[in-house]
């Protein structure tokens, strides 16, 4: 009984898709190619410890094992060979532990690299000031177009290395960060972080109703 109950209504709703087309629709699943964007970050940290009216600091850092590309690859569900694009969308800078020297402040602040080894030459992050005798959260840093192209060169061959399954020639970038520490003649010590954050363009195949 139950069973001849449930087919009328099963036929009726199958005719009710017909009406006014005289031929059920019937939606179709279609692969599709879209684009999907992800992004990365990493962090440099400096702390200015002692150091009096010019703080500087200068080291090395290997960007090819910074930005783990195959991971970030991997977990968006994109293919190597479907990336499109990589570059550096950003650079942003803050202070997490303040200076305990009342309105201490860095002016003319700049960020150089080089590539490869080397002093580092190329201006990244262009004359920022800051009062540092409390923590603020990220801003944006003003870039020179010569740092960015480095940058962005890095990144283009840590990508060609993840293509062909090789290592990356020359991924360490040399920089030095610089500026003018005021109160002179009193002792620095303040704890700021760099960030750099990259945007990686892929296709994906999705699912969709037609």
């Amino acid at each position: 009984m139950t069973i001849q109950r449930l087919i009328p209504f099963a036929l009726l709703a199958f005719a009710g898709l017909s009406l006014g087309s005289g031929c059920p629709t019937i939606p179709k699943i279609e692969d599709r190619v879209v684009e999907m964007a992800v992004g990365a970050s990493t962090t440099l940290e400096f702390v200015a410890d002692g150091a009096t009216n010019v703080w500087s600091e200068s080291g090395d850092y290997n960007l090819a094992t910074q930005i783990d590309i195959s991971q970030i690859l991997d977990d968006a569900g994109i293919d190597v060979e479907d990336v499109k694009d990589i570059k550096l969308s950003g650079v942003s800078y803050r202070v997490t532990v303040p200076d305990a020297t009342p309105n201490r402040t860095v002016t003319a602040s700049t960020l150089k690299a080089s590539r490869g080894g080397g002093p580092a030459t190329d201006l990244v992050v262009t004359n920022t000031s800051e009062r540092v005798d409390a923590a603020f959260d990220w801003k944006t840093a003003p870039l020179s177009a010569a740092g960015v192209t480095l940058i962005n060169g890095l990144l283009t061959d840590i990508l060609n290395a993840a293509k062909n399954h090789t290592a990356v020639a020359n991924p360490v970038v040399s920089y030095t960060y610089d500026g003018t520490s005021t109160p002179v003649n009193v002792a620095t010590q303040f704890t700021y972080q760099v960030r750099l954050d990259v945007s990686i363009v892929g296709t994906i195949k999705v699912k969709v109703l037609d």
